[in-house]
């Protein structure tokens, strides 16, 4: 009887990133039951939580060429779903709402720093390494990032082809990862798709 091996998770991100989708079906598959239960915590609701686990993996998937950059998509994933929770809670309510709910689970789930002013300082290390990037590879990854899009859809509004976009984007990823791993902040970019997502 053969045994399969499982990537491990640094591949599957990878893989994953370059669109591969059992990569990332294993993924969801080993964060699943965690970010479940984390959740449940979080808002006292299993209904919700099962929302937030939906909404959360299709949003990282929408931006899945960024995956390559995670360090630890166990954080990753559960900053996506708690940011989601957040911006529903900001619809609802008012900026100072979020921030009361934030502060109020922040001893349980504060997974990347210590303090706001280091959350501050990785959105503001992440922002200073996109504003690094020129000419197309910047409105690219914008575009991508923070607007949603598709590489076809880019590659529309741009006026080059598919294959164009992908390319500057690779680069793109490869010139910020280059960036970031020079200042030791893997988690930067995380931190700064997540805060500006729910802006």
């Amino acid at each position: 009887m053969s045994t399969r091996i499982v990537p491990e998770e640094k591949e599957l991100l990878h893989m994953a990133a370059e669109g591969n989708r059992e990569a990332y079906g294993n993924l969801y598959a080993r964060y699943y039951d965690s970010l479940y239960h984390s959740l449940c915590f979080l808002v006292k609701s299993e209904t919700e939580a099962e929302e937030l686990i939906q909404e959360a993996f299709v949003k990282a998937w929408i931006s899945r060429e960024t995956l390559m950059l995670v360090r630890s998509f166990g954080d990753y994933i559960f900053m996506v779903a708690r940011n989601l929770r957040i911006d529903k809670i900001r619809s609802r309510s008012t900026r100072a709402t979020a921030e009361l709910v934030y502060q109020e689970h922040r001893p349980e789930f504060e997974l990347l720093s210590d303090d706001i002013y280091l959350y501050k300082q990785y959105y503001e290390t992440a922002w200073e390494a996109i504003q690094q990037l020129r000419g197309k590879k910047k409105s690219i990854f914008l575009l991508r990032t923070q607007e949603g899009l598709t590489l076809q859809e880019i590659a529309q509004r741009e006026g080059i082809s598919r294959s164009a976009v992908k390319k500057h984007l690779y680069t793109a990823l490869e010139q910020m990862k280059t960036a970031l791993v020079k200042n030791s902040d893997w988690i930067s970019l995380a931190v700064l798709y997540i805060w500006n997502s729910s802006r």
